[in-house]
């Protein structure tokens, strides 16, 4: 969308004086939110006078490159390693015991356990600051059960789906380096 001049939108025709209406005046309530309604049609009016579409306000990825990219990362994230395993970095990192034998791990389900969606999940809030995926003891990750209700309740609560942090709604954007090709190309790599 890029800079938009303030000089474009003009000011409320008449200053907004918010005041606290007493608890049993229900009516100036109903004012203001009547004002504030009236006031959100008018900017968005000037908006569409302007030329800016909604839409570009805020932009969502289409849900064909929402699904490419999510198999791609699951196509990278369910690679074995050289003695079979696919290991979170959590159970990797502290050496947990493994729950299902080398190349023997069910369908979307890591070695350790954990479901590939949970480490996914795990990779975009180390992307996002929260934890981190570099070894080292003193390094910050959230436990595979935290991990798991932490998901569980954003996608209960907010709908939360994989790719949900990594695109820029205002943008219209993914995040540098976590686009549709660049997730295919490291899964092809991977190959």
């Amino acid at each position: 969308m890029g800079f938009m001049p303030q000089a474009e939108i003009s000011p409320p025709p008449v200053p907004m004086v918010l005041q606290q209406p007493s608890t049993n005046d229900i009516t100036a309530q109903d004012q203001v939110i009547h004002n504030l309604h009236s006031r959100i049609y008018e900017l968005e009016q000037q908006i569409a006078h302007i030329g800016v579409s909604p839409a570009i306000l805020h932009a969502h990825p289409r849900p064909n490159d929402i699904q490419l990219r999510a198999d791609a990362r699951t196509k990278h994230f369910l690679r074995n390693n050289r003695n079979g395993n696919r290991m979170c970095r959590w159970c990797d990192s502290r050496r947990e015991k493994r729950k299902f034998r080398p190349y023997k791990a069910p369908r979307d389900t890591m070695s350790c356990g954990c479901s590939v969606e949970q480490v996914k999940f795990e990779e975009t809030l180390a992307n996002n600051g929260v934890g981190s995926l570099k070894p080292g003891e003193s390094v910050a990750r959230l436990s595979p059960a935290l991990r798991a209700a932490l998901l569980k309740l954003l996608k209960s609560r907010y709908g939360y789906i994989d790719g949900d942090f990594d695109f820029h709604l205002h943008g219209g954007h993914w995040a540098s380096g976590d686009g549709v090709a660049d997730w295919e190309a490291r899964a092809s790599r991977d190959e």
